[in-house]
């Protein structure tokens, strides 16, 4: 193969690893946000729910 064929393939080659390194970076952030979204979701919930009961005994 010509040398400037080998060296465009290489290039490719290496611009579509670090692009498949930069999507599964994005998936990892997204579901590190997602889980840290679920545990505010829940503390905010057990929150209430706490509250609900303390009303509730108030009265």
């Amino acid at each position: 193969m010509n040398s400037r064929v080998v060296n465009h393939h290489n290039r490719l080659r290496s611009h579509n690893r670090a692009l498949r390194y930069l999507a599964e970076r994005r998936r990892f952030d997204a579901a590190a946000d997602l889980a840290a979204a679920g545990k505010t979701y829940q503390a905010v919930g057990a929150t209430l729910e706490q509250q609900h009961r303390n009303i509730n005994l108030s009265e």
